[in-house]
């Protein structure tokens, strides 16, 4: 896997992914084990550099139904191993599309034509978003979930059961998160998606732990401890309570009800008083999309050069 990493780092056009790709939507790969590998290499390089046209012109709609279709077929298995590697190359070909400046996304028009008939890959995605503690995977999780919910033809591409299972994430999400940096970027990009889910999809017309959320929301505002709040959160939760609790729900927003008083019935919200985003002020406000989870160049080749040492260190 190194020397496939540094091929790509050097060549300019990655041939290898253009092959892969090619024999994949030929069926040259008749056997599980085979894709397996091939899916798992093409999301490893897709997420280690931008796409260039050229690359992304072998993605069309029939391999993206066809990455679907083995989605649904393999939603049996006893080793979801391999259903999870389709999942995610088919978040970093969002991501691809996203990064490329095309007017078109490919899995989002597929996904369009099948609403009611991927259902496997929508339950795993929720699943994999509730279980992954990969920031990268999470990260892509949601950048498709924005994608979806920004989308009129996928508003009610999840089932309301399902909407209820994402609301439950992110609350858990937007409280647990820390204070680091990355935590920082994933609790704004978790506020960007949840705007959306909430006023865009059926949510809208049939609300789900209002009460919570609108406490959680005020404690993102109010976090205690004399902590600061980042700006962009700031901006972000306001923009939720106005838009979605004042003008969706119809409720006044209680200006005069301290955090605390408001918190004593939550639990989760307790939780989330005492880790809320306390983050150095002026982050620059950078949409979802321009998010980006490829990995740097310079980030390859300083984990193939620590994986080197290592090596010769255990020697």
């Amino acid at each position: 896997m190194d020397f496939i990493l540094l091929e790509s780092i050097q060549m300019k056009r990655n041939r290898l992914l253009g092959k892969i790709m090619t024999e994949v939507r030929l069926g040259f790969y008749d056997c599980y084990k085979l894709l397996s590998a091939s899916f798992s290499l093409c999301y490893e390089l897709f997420k280690l550099t931008k796409a260039d046209k050229e690359d992304l012109s072998l993605i069309d709609t029939s391999l993206v139904n066809y990455l679907l279709d083995v989605v649904e077929k393999t939603r049996g298995d006893a080793d979801e191993s391999f259903n999870y590697d389709v999942i995610r190359l088919i978040l970093v070909l969002n991501e691809q599309y996203m990064m490329s400046g095309l007017n078109e996304n490919l899995i989002l028009d597929v996904l369009s034509q099948r609403i009611g008939t991927s259902d496997t890959f929508s339950a795993n995605l929720i699943f994999m978003l509730n279980r992954s503690n990969d920031l990268c995977i999470q990260m892509l999780i949601l950048k498709l979930l924005y994608g979806i919910f920004t989308t009129s033809s996928l508003h009610e591409y999840f089932y309301t059961n399902d909407l209820y299972v994402l609301v439950d994430i992110m609350l858990r999400e937007l409280c647990d998160l820390g204070d680091t940096k990355e935590a920082q970027t994933l609790r704004d990009a978790y506020l960007r998606v949840f705007e959306q889910l909430l006023e865009n999809t059926q949510l809208r017309e049939r609300p789900y732990k209002k009460q919570e959320t609108y406490k959680i929301l005020n404690c993102l505002l109010n976090p205690g401890m004399r902590q600061k709040v980042n700006p962009t959160t700031k901006r972000l939760v306001k923009r939720i309570i106005e838009d979605w609790w004042e003008k969706i729900c119809c409720e006044p927003q209680n200006r005069e009800t301290t955090v605390s008083s408001n918190l004593s019935t939550s639990t989760t919200a307790s939780n989330c008083s005492s880790s809320g985003p306390a983050t150095p002020g002026n982050e620059e406000d950078v949409p979802i999309e321009e998010i980006s989870t490829v990995i740097s160049r310079k980030e390859v080749n300083k984990k193939i050069q620590q994986d080197n040492h290592q090596q010769a260190v255990t020697a």
